[in-house]
């Protein structure tokens, strides 16, 4: 085809002229191809280049394909490179520069875009990503947090940006809290707040709109709720007499609902296993998450260990955990068997009873059997609580005693034990020394944490002579609710 290519000459071509050149005015030729959809033609412009040592070279630059392509869009492209070349511009190149500015100038709409969504973020889509990526998903304590957030934070700050959310937006809404009479939740509730600004001013999206740096830091928590409702941390630690006398109390309780003549009017003692998980607690100082979470596949009673894994292990201030070894003792590991005789053939130790089989009871159901036994310390009015056996009949001094205290009771009998704090704090599951030394000293004293393990429970063993609630009696006794 010579002279002035047309659609319709296009349109003419055949199969069998595949291969097949056509020429076009202006330098442009095209090559007939044949695909699914048809015949096409891939046009080119051919055009004159010089390389450095002068010498003329014959270059091609393709200008579309027909018909994807009309032959007025393709000769606009032919048009551009002839005008490229007549200004000493290879048009080839001048045609990626003019794409890569495109791409670059595509790139920084969508960032522009990006950044002023960013900017659009709220408190409540914080607190959804904070929820979703950091918060621990343990059933119990993230349905509170999800339940005290929704009903005192979210409705006054939800809607605020966040970069616009100042440290009285905070402590205004705190303030309503405690000014209700709610003191406790309220300072629960600046400690999650903290914690998720810190954990925003981590992330790379929400440091640019903290501009004045985290909001929770502007002020004290002394200036929301009266220091005499501040929280302290706990020092309870039941003495060896008052360890014999919970051991006799239970005993007491079991013997008594296992000879009364009507046991449906009979005072219903604390099932066994919370009472094993009592001797467990404090045999192995672990936390009360660990224990109700526990599962058999971690624990090797033959070789008297127990696997934390992470999951059921308490982070440290980074959000990391990596999970640690506890060493059984003889005393340890009678409850552990007396517990998977309970248990049966349930992958968790403390299996629930309304999904039995289909995970573990809640973190906080030892807890709360052994404080509804405490009836006299709850806050004045408190409700008895439906199907929950609330009297006094675990209190034990004078002070309120949680499971958690056990664990800072067997850390305070192995300092009468002349156990070193840097092996003691080693079997709690705590981070010992400076981030140097720990990047340095990879000891991880696996011996002196048995040995001491096994020398708290020797100590024990001494203490209650028998160990409690192991009787034939308190055998015969594990359908006691």
């Amino acid at each position: 085809m010579a002279g002035k290519l047309t659609e319709t000459q296009l349109r003419a071509l055949k199969p069998e002229n595949e291969g097949e050149w056509v020429k076009d005015e202006g330098g442009l030729q095209g090559q007939v191809r044949v695909t699914r959809k048809g015949i096409a033609v891939s046009m080119y412009y051919g055009f004159n280049v010089y390389d450095e040592s002068g010498k003329r070279k014959r270059a091609w630059m393709v200008c579309g394909t027909w018909p994807g392509d009309s032959l007025k869009e393709i000769r606009a492209v032919r048009d551009q490179a002839r005008q490229a070349v007549s200004d000493g511009i290879d048009p080839r190149a001048k045609k990626l520069a003019d794409k890569l500015t495109q791409q670059q100038s595509i790139a920084e709409q969508l960032a522009s875009e990006a950044s002023r969504i960013a900017a659009q973020r709220t408190v409540g889509d914080l607190y959804a990503d904070w929820l979703e990526k950091k918060v621990a998903r343990s059933a119990d304590s993230r349905a509170e947090l999800e339940r005290m957030w929704k009903k005192d934070m979210l409705p006054a700050l939800a809607h605020i940006p966040v970069a616009d959310v100042k440290a009285n937006d905070l402590r205004n809404t705190l303030l309503a809290v405690a000014e209700r009479g709610a003191p406790r939740v309220a300072e629960m509730l600046y400690e999650q707040a903290r914690h998720m600004f810190i954990w925003a001013d981590d992330q790379p999206h929400y440091r640019r709109l903290l501009i004045d740096g985290n909001p929770a830091k502007g002020f004290g928590l002394a200036s929301v709720i009266e220091r005499s409702h501040i929280k302290r941390s706990r020092e309870r630690v039941l003495t060896p007499p008052e360890l014999l006398a919970l051991r006799d109390v239970l005993a007491a309780q079991t013997a008594e609902f296992a000879t009364a003549r009507d046991k449906r009017k009979a005072r219903r003692p604390l099932a066994l296993k919370t009472q094993y998980a009592i001797w467990v607690h404090l045999a192995t100082m672990c936390r009360a998450e660990a224990l109700t979470q526990a599962e058999w596949q971690y624990i090797d009673l033959n070789q008297g260990t127990w696997w934390v894994p992470p999951e059921h292990d308490k982070s440290d201030n980074q959000g990391r955990s990596t999970g640690y070894m506890i060493y059984l003792s003889a005393f340890a590991i009678a409850y552990f068997t007396a517990l998977k005789a309970i248990s049966g053939d349930s992958p968790y130790v403390f299996p629930s009873g309304i999904a039995r089989g289909k995970g573990p009871i809640g973190t906080t159901a030892i807890t709360v059997q052994i404080t509804d036994r405490q009836r006299k310390f709850k806050a004045a009015g408190a409700k008895t609580k439906i199907n929950r056996h609330m009297d006094d009949s675990l209190v034990i001094g004078t002070e309120k005693w949680h499971p958690h205290d056990l664990r800072r009771t067997g850390k305070t009998l192995m300092q009468q034990l002349e156990i070193p704090d840097e092996v003691s704090e080693r079997c709690l599951g705590h981070t010992v020394g400076r981030k140097i030394n720990r990047t340095y000293g990879r000891y991880t004293f696996d011996k002196e944490r048995q040995a001491a393990f096994a020398k708290l429970g020797d100590y024990l063993d001494q203490l209650f002579g028998e160990r409690p609630a192991l009787s034939a009696l308190s055998v015969q006794l594990e359908d006691v609710a």
